[in-house]
């Protein structure tokens, strides 16, 4: 475990804590930490995140890879107004809270590999997204319209989940350069994909 007194170090910006898998929580005095702005917790055996993550104000890369037992993220993350980066990569999360639409400076949104079974209308409301990752995603059934609300997405892999319809709204995606959607159910796509006058990779 972490001390308590972890909270003490005031001027810490940058936080590595690499596959320490006997280690399952975080001390509430983590919030103190005001001026973190780079947050990476790999390869533990945490099952969620403190409610007290919503604190931590300047963080700008939050990093949970690998964690196996992590389940859910707390609705305080929409707290995060600076953040730009979220990693969830390998872990078990299902949902999104629908906080995640406050996320208003999140550019880099990597849910690859994990349990998603949803996304959030919400998500729709990311307007500075620029790369989205839902890569290998086999819960994963349908896109929600909102998606098309995303002007500044550069980037979508959606290869390997069960979805089986792209939602007419990707259309809209008018700043999208690279669209990754093989090894789904899909039997068509939409006629709208003919809008995406700046795509430039189209993999099926």
């Amino acid at each position: 475990k972490l001390p308590d007194t972890i909270g003490d170090l005031l001027n810490l910006k940058f936080l590595y804590i690499g596959y320490v898998e006997k280690l399952t929580d975080l001390p509430k005095s983590i919030e103190n930490l005001k001026k973190l702005e780079y947050f990476c917790l790999n390869g533990s055996n945490f099952k969620k995140l403190p409610d007290s993550i919503g604190q931590l104000s300047n963080l700008k890369n939050l990093i949970l890879d690998n964690n196996m037992k992590l389940t859910e993220i707390p609705e305080s993350i929409g707290s995060l107004k600076n953040l730009e980066e979220l990693t969830l990569e390998g872990n078990k999360v299902k949902e999104l809270p629908d906080s995640i639409g406050s996320l208003e400076n999140l550019e880099d949104l990597n849910l690859e590999c994990t349990s998603i079974i949803k996304l959030p209308d919400s998500i729709g409301q990311l307007l500075k997204l620029k790369k989205l990752n839902i890569y290998d995603n086999s819960k994963l059934t349908e896109i929600p319209e909102s998606i098309g609300n995303l002007n500044n997405l550069e980037e979508l892999t959606l290869v390997g989940s069960k979805v089986k319809q792209l939602p007419n709204s990707i259309g809209q995606l008018s700043n999208l350069k690279e669209l990754y959607i093989g090894s789904n159910k899909l039997t068509s796509l939409p006629e709208s994909i003919g809008d995406l006058k700046n795509l430039k990779t189209l993999e099926l």
